[in-house]
């Protein structure tokens, strides 16, 4: 992104959170019988003093017949645990609405 600011590429980011959207993530990936672990990538532009961050939350398949999934913060955030939230909010939010069949039945 030219002209946005200075970043050094993505780097991985940890969310040991035990609240918030990270867990509710969890226990609805645990529902849906994904087994994977969360992944977190972040990315840092700085602007002079002043600093966003954007994040995609990874879910990767335990077995290839399994999609994989990619989820992007909407908005760039002062501190990667924000963009962490909101990329993770909208993994759930994305994902209850895909498998909402499936989620009734549970």
């Amino acid at each position: 992104m030219a002209g946005f600011g200075q970043t050094l590429g993505w780097i991985a980011l940890h969310s040991d959170t035990p609240d918030g959207f990270n867990e509710q993530l969890r226990r609805l990936m645990w529902c849906l019988c994904y087994l994977s672990r969360l992944v977190y990538r972040g990315q840092k532009y700085e602007f002079g003093e002043s600093e966003e961050w954007e994040v995609e939350v990874w879910i990767h398949p335990c077995t290839s017949s399994e999609p994989k999934y990619l989820f992007k913060t909407r908005y760039h955030r002062d501190t990667p645990k924000g963009a962490i939230q909101d990329a993770t909010h909208e993994a759930f939010v994305q994902l209850h609405t895909h498998h909402r069949e499936e989620l009734r039945k549970t």
